[in-house]
């Protein structure tokens, strides 16, 4: 499996080691993506992708995260695209309201993940609401 993130380092398998659990029981901290079991952890305060128990991806959010999923599921909201295989979104910390002030794509293609640019969209990134279909589409590069 090869992890990719652009303008992110790869951590070390040591940074999952020290790493806890930093998710409370309102977000979804653990999934499967394509054939992978992927979790959120927190590291120094950021939140942090790890994939398999293997070396794992710094995203731009601060920890606590979730994936984006739809209220009463319990899988995150991913879309199947070409050449993107899958799109799922991971949102920052809750504020108030259930929504997060910033959130982050990941995309599997094959057994390639990638994250993509973090974005800042105040109460745009509810962790139960999902989000519209444009914002997945548009992250696989899909018009």
């Amino acid at each position: 499996m090869v992890l990719e993130h652009v303008g992110r380092h790869v951590l070390t398998l040591a940074l999952t080691c020290i790493a806890a659990p930093a998710m409370a029981q309102d977000y979804m901290a653990e999934a499967t993506i394509g054939s992978f079991s992927v979790s959120l952890i927190e590291a120094g305060g950021a939140c942090v992708l790890s994939v398999e128990g293997l070396p794992t991806l710094l995203t731009g959010l601060p920890a606590p995260c979730g994936f984006i999923h739809r209220a009463g599921e319990a899988v995150p909201q991913m879309f199947n695209y070409q050449p993107v295989a899958t799109v799922a979104f991971i949102a920052g910390p809750m504020a108030a309201d259930g929504c997060a002030n910033s959130g982050q794509s990941l995309k599997l293609d094959g057994t390639t993940f990638t994250l993509g640019e973090a974005r800042a969209m105040p109460g745009r990134f509810c962790h139960e609401g999902g989000l519209d279909e444009v914002m997945f589409r548009s992250e696989a590069g899909v018009d």
